[in-house]
């Protein structure tokens, strides 16, 4: 790239145009005087603007783990959802072989067929048991999920009202302050 200028370009002089506008800008006669500056002020405000950040992330964090705890009740439900159809499934079952049994005539022997038909029976009722236990299980496991869920909400709830609270403290701190300074800052121009 060197050399392929097309002309010959002077030096530039160095302008002093910028030092000058620096000197030449205008004040304020608030922003002139130093003692008015509050540097407390800036770093009160770093400090709640911190507090303010970290209270965020904790909001956010107890948010996640509520929608956590919304999949997780929903799953609850569904896996509920369908331990109920089994169970009405294997009522419906059982109660087809019970009827059955009821309209035949009691016989006094017991034949092959029938210990096979008596042992089928006996493995449902079981199963039907374990899945009622599973369901009684699920549900006491749904209610401690909503319990959880409602003291994550008012853990958020508190937390979002301790926020606000402080917010609104240091805004009338700040606004007592600016008053204060908007008085001397009278006072001393009547002087």
């Amino acid at each position: 790239a060197a050399g392929l200028t097309y002309g010959f370009k002077a030096p530039r002089a160095e302008k002093t145009t910028r030092t000058s506008s620096r000197s030449r800008g205008v004040k304020s006669g608030f922003e002139a005087q130093p003692e008015n500056v509050h540097i407390s002020d800036e770093s009160d405000n770093n400090t709640v603007n911190q507090l303010v950040e970290q209270k965020n992330r904790e909001i956010e964090k107890l948010l996640d783990a509520n929608e956590e705890l919304k999949l997780r009740v929903k799953e609850l439900k569904a896996e509920l959802r369908e331990e109920m159809r089994s169970n009405i499934e294997l009522q419906r079952s059982l109660g087809k072989p019970e009827e059955k049994e009821t309209d035949q005539p009691v016989q006094s022997s017991t034949g092959p067929g029938e210990e096979s038909s008596e042992k089928e029976t006996q493995e449902q009722r079981d199963a039907l048991e374990k899945a009622k236990l599973t369901v009684a299980s699920l549900e006491r496991k749904i209610a401690e999920l909503v319990d959880e869920k409602a003291q994550v909400v008012e853990a958020i709830q508190a937390e979002q009202h301790a926020v606000v609270s402080e917010k609104d403290e240091h805004i009338s701190q700040l606004v007592q302050e600016l008053e204060t300074a908007n008085n001397d800052l009278r006072d001393a121009r009547n002087r």
